[in-house]
């Protein structure tokens, strides 16, 4: 089955961060309605502007979209492969803010097929993605180009962050059972 994404959003979350004189913080969330228009957004948050004392030092919108087409039901071929299996792949990049800094992120694979481990733990790929796991490949090929970070300014910024094989392995994660 092929993943679809859908076009129409499922709802829009509105956030606003703001801070008043004595430099409390607050923020407020609300969720919206999927057909909710840029002009009406635009409409709360300047009339929530208006009325409030606060200065707003971020304001964002958010729209989730529905992804179908995925396996709903686990794999159960390979017992060992639980929740708790995880492959962690390392990104490594310069700062976009401070080229002297370094910054890493992990991407975590959770109940991990065994087809992307090599006999050392190691993800099933060369650095250079260019042999090993064709699905794995093809996800890091993909995180590459798309990865992005927020900036210590408050801007996000694309790319930059590069799959990394030599820092990226076979973790095992904690399980936490909870029967009560």
């Amino acid at each position: 089955m092929a993943i679809t994404v859908s076009a129409a959003p499922l709802d829009i979350q509105l956030s606003i961060a703001m801070k008043d004189y004595r430099g409390q913080v607050a923020n407020e969330r609300v969720l919206l309605a999927n057909d909710t228009t840029d002009v009406q957004v635009a409409a709360i948050v300047q009339s929530y502007d208006n009325v409030s004392n606060a200065g707003f030092t971020d304001v964002e919108l958010v729209t989730r979209r529905k992804i179908t087409g995925y396996k709903a039901a686990a794999i159960a071929t390979n017992f060992e492969r639980n929740i708790s299996e995880v492959m962690a792949l390392s990104f490594l990049g310069t700062n976009p803010v401070n080229t002297l800094k370094r910054l890493a992120r992990t991407f975590k694979i959770y109940a991990m097929s065994g087809a992307i481990e090599d006999v050392n733990g190691y993800p099933n790929v060369d650095n250079l993605l260019v042999s090993g796991n064709a699905d794995l490949i093809a996800l890091l090929t993909v995180l590459n180009a798309q990865h992005a970070v927020v900036g210590s300014n408050g801007t996000v910024y694309k790319g930059g962050l590069f799959y990394n094989h030599d820092e990226s392995h076979h973790i095992t994660e904690e399980d936490v059972v909870d029967n009560i």
